[in-house]
């Protein structure tokens, strides 16, 4: 009988070859080792499979398959064995410094990108607003006594929050008030100033939309020199006419009136003192010669000259020598009402050469008893004054 090679144990035989390559492909510098071939039972016989040589391998012819018994093969000499196998498909490394090496610590350059929104979002819907009116029951640019009572009407449309806001000629705000309805009217006191400024004010607008109404004070007294923008407000009080004596200096003017309170100008920065109450003052000057050309202070001045009260202790350098003797004299005095915020009401006095100053105190100082002293600043002007 014709015994042909079986095709099933060559199959077997050339996944033996391909385990054979994977060793090799991890280490082609070790010895190759029979005993890691795979044993074959072939009927009823134990057989250890060979690897093919190149030359067996492709000289081989292929059959077809047949039902009859298998013969086994005589396998390869030992120095076969010992031939490096052939490898079919050939895996190339990479080279070292083709390798990519990534760092301990590595943060990936990602960009998210926010997908756009779908929704198209809500405008707020435009209102239109406008001032109708705004009017008071006084004509234009006509004067009310304090305590008279001045009403406003306004009508708006499409507005929010109406406030009206009262503030006098230092733009002070004497009166605001909030909430009011889109068209209404509310009555106002008019209050001692020169005059009010109301001011509507719509939400919806902007400051240099809101309209505002003048409405100018009549004084119940009379200010004691009739120039019109001196002062804006109304006098808290008739004015006073007391008998003084002024003395003028090289840099500013003393004052003293009947009662011994003592008006101090000084030209260095336009200082103003104002002392009241003092007694006990020497001014003993009779040791002391002026320049020639320049006076001694009035003995009325001269205690204040001296620095003998609180608040004179400077006097004499800030003042200097007298230019001229003592004058007398009638002199006039008014001040403001008090307005409303941290400002104090300026007062006004008639001089030497009808000079009329405007002094306005921002520090005052109260001693024991009834004396103490202000600080401030002054000005001059030259009003015309009222007739006899």
């Amino acid at each position: 009988m014709n015994r042909k090679p079986c095709p099933n144990i060559n199959l077997l035989f050339l996944l033996a070859v391909g385990q054979l390559v994977l060793l090799a492909g991890c280490d082609t510098t070790a010895d190759f080792d029979a005993s890691l071939l795979p044993t074959i039972m072939v009927t009823g016989q134990t057989v250890t499979s060979q690897p093919a040589t190149e030359e067996e391998s492709t000289s081989r012819p292929v059959e077809e398959a047949s039902p009859t018994e298998c013969t086994l093969q005589p396998g390869p000499t030992e120095s076969t064995l010992k031939k490096t196998p052939t490898i079919l498909s050939t895996i190339t490394p990479l080279p070292a410094a083709s390798q990519t090496t990534i760092p301990a610590s590595f943060t990936p350059d990602i960009t998210l990108t926010q997908p756009p929104s779908s929704q198209t979002p809500e405008e707020s819907p435009t209102v239109s607003v406008t001032i109708l009116s705004f009017e008071a029951n006084v004509e234009p640019f006509s004067r009310r006594a304090p305590g008279d009572q001045v009403t406003l009407a306004w009508e708006t449309e499409g507005g929010e929050m109406v406030t009206i806001c009262a503030r006098d000629h230092n733009l002070w705000e004497i009166e605001c008030r909030a909430e009011l309805p889109q068209s209404g009217t509310a009555t106002f006191v008019m209050p001692q100033t020169f005059w009010v400024e109301y001011q509507l004010q719509v939400g919806g607008l902007s400051s240099e939309q809101w309209p505002v109404l003048l409405v100018h004070v009549t004084c119940p007294q009379d200010w004691f020199f009739t120039d019109p923008a001196t002062p804006f407000a109304c006098p808290s009080q008739t004015a006073s006419y007391l008998n003084a004596v002024a003395q003028t200096f090289q840099e500013g003017v003393m004052i003293i009136n009947q009662f011994g309170d003592i008006t101090i100008l000084a030209s260095n920065q336009s200082l103003y003192r104002s002392i009241w109450g003092k007694s006990g003052g020497i001014g003993d000057t009779s040791s002391i010669v002026p320049p020639d050309g320049l006076y001694l202070p009035d003995p009325a001045l001269a205690a204040a000259w001296l620095g003998e009260y609180q608040g004179t202790e400077d006097l004499k350098d800030q003042l200097g020598w007298a230019t001229g003797p003592a004058t007398s004299y009638m002199v006039v005095g008014q001040c403001e009402v008090n307005p409303p915020g941290p400002t104090l009401q300026p007062c006004y006095i008639l001089g030497p050469d009808n000079t009329i100053y405007q002094l306005t105190y921002d520090k005052i100082y109260m001693e024991t008893g009834a004396s103490g002293y202000k600080e401030g600043t002054w000005q001059a002007y030259q009003p015309d004054q009222p007739d006899s």
